[in-house]
């Protein structure tokens, strides 16, 4: 079985295949299953009305759990997928309203014993 997933064109350059994708259907709520993206279209499907000039791309997403559970579900229902394109370690994640950009840098106010300070930091990626 699999998932039909469409990608925005801004965030399609990060999706390849064999990326592990957890699944939550509406059907099953509380449910998670998982997933690995099994094929990324070449070509951007057009967007319908009102957004004709949105272009997504058709990601197959191939559910990996066994077959008991895969079993249970129908074709044609309500899905939302997770890719996890990067797994980064030894960061700290933070809202990006608590980053402050100044002269093209970001800064991050943190507490510490002596005083509270700014601090550069790097933002190298987003949640979404």
């Amino acid at each position: 079985m699999q998932v039909n997933a469409r990608i925005h064109e801004s965030k399609i350059s990060m999706v390849k295949e064999k990326l592990q994708a957890t699944i939550h259907l509406d059907a099953k709520a509380g449910t998670v299953f998982r997933g690995e993206v099994d094929k990324v279209s070449l070509v951007a499907s057009s967007g319908n009305w009102p957004n004709i000039n949105l272009k997504e791309y058709v990601t197959l997403i191939k559910l990996t759990d066994d077959v008991e559970k895969v079993s249970q579900l129908k074709p044609g229902l309500t899905a939302e997928v997770e890719i996890l394109v990067d797994r980064l370690n030894d960061v700290l994640q933070a809202p990006v309203q608590s980053f402050v950009e100044r002269g093209g840098r970001y800064f991050v106010w943190l507490m510490s014993q002596c005083a509270d300070a700014p601090r550069s930091q790097i933002a190298s990626r987003t949640s979404r």
